[in-house]
């Protein structure tokens, strides 16, 4: 008997699902709490603000400040680290955008299987990928031993690429990629944007923005991004 091939739905979560980043609410609650290296932490804003005003590249941008939350959580518990993204999600997930929830039971009714990839730490992604009851997640993971963290991270996937953790996940022949969708606003989006049947750039970044245009992708935001997606599966 033939198995058919899954149909994804890969979402992005900052900045797409939810307006900011749950990553950085994540260690703004940990530094208000005095946990965490100050100095590491203030180092990672400065990353994204010389990205911001275009200093430096979006590559460049995530390992300096990859490297930099990787140190600024080092020495802390995994246990204390867990407990305060608990707390940073109960918060945040009334801060999601308000099409989150109705696009991701739009896009299962559709018969299509969502799968989070987001840059955030899994701590916190873990959390939203368990209240919105999906199976598949892929994030920000740092390096452990004997419960503390060591200062290193293992996986980023704005610098492994998302597409990727995707074939990590999933040989080539179980998926229907023709037939699936991907959902992300930065250019650490464009991989699995461009592999998929249904590309959707959510109020994107400059750079994805000019990729969105030269590959005729759909472009979408807050207000439009329901309505495009059930005219995408029939809805």
């Amino acid at each position: 008997m033939t198995i058919a091939a899954m149909r994804v739905a890969i979402l992005d979560i900052d900045g797409t699902l939810h307006p900011g980043s749950l990553g950085l609410r994540l260690l703004d609650a940990l530094v208000a709490r005095s946990l965490g290296n100050l100095g590491h932490a203030r180092a990672v804003a400065e990353a994204i603000a010389r990205y911001r005003v275009g200093a430096i590249t979006h590559p460049e941008m995530v390992r300096a400040a990859t490297d930099a939350y990787a140190r600024a959580v080092a020495g802390l518990r995994q246990i204390e680290l867990e407990a305060v993204a608990a707390e940073v999600w109960e918060q945040e997930r009334e801060r999601l955008f308000p099409f989150a929830r109705p696009l991701v039971h739009l896009l299962r009714g559709a018969g299509l299987t969502p799968f989070v990839i987001s840059s955030s730490p899994d701590e916190i992604v873990r959390l939203l990928a368990r209240d919105f009851s999906i199976s598949y997640s892929r994030s920000s993971c740092f390096e452990v031993n004997d419960g503390v963290y060591t200062g290193v991270c293992d996986r980023m996937p704005a610098l492994v690429g998302k597409a990727r953790l995707l074939s990590d996940c999933f040989p080539s022949d179980a998926l229907d990629l023709a037939s699936s969708f991907a959902i992300g606003n930065s250019p650490a989006d464009a991989d699995v944007l461009s592999l998929v049947g249904h590309p959707v750039a959510f109020e994107p970044e400059p750079t994805l923005a000019a990729l969105a245009v030269e590959r005729t992708w759909l472009i979408a935001d807050r207000a439009t991004i329901l309505g495009h997606v059930a005219k995408l599966f029939g809805g």
